[in-house]
């Protein structure tokens, strides 16, 4: 997610959007739609890069919480029998779904 943010972290908004309009005011010269175009492609770029971001906060809120399920199983298994091979079986497979979906997402 920083790596994410770090790559737009110079992309200023602001003056793009201000630039923009300039622009747009102007003739319209071939260099003033060029210096345009790329201004529009660089916005685009932040958007898609803070769009990315989000989608990474969320896969690591939902990790997390697979996370937290898998320690409250354990926490609360029965330690007494059988039930605690069934328990820590499931709370195990668990933890390899978990480890599936982080393959899914993070290569």
């Amino acid at each position: 997610v920083v790596i994410q943010l770090e790559a737009i972290d110079s992309i200023d908004p602001d003056y793009i959007e201000g630039r923009i309009e300039e622009l747009e005011q102007k003739t319209g010269t071939p260099s003033e739609v060029e210096e345009r175009d790329s201004l529009i492609e660089r916005y685009e770029l932040r958007q898609s890069g803070l769009e990315r971001a989000e989608v990474l906060l969320a896969q690591n809120e939902k990790a997390m919480t697979g996370l937290d399920v898998v320690a409250s199983d354990i926490a609360t298994a029965k330690t007494d029998g059988k039930d605690v091979e069934m328990e820590l079986a499931s709370a195990i497979k668990k933890l390899n779904g978990l480890g599936e979906e982080a393959k899914k997402h993070w290569g």
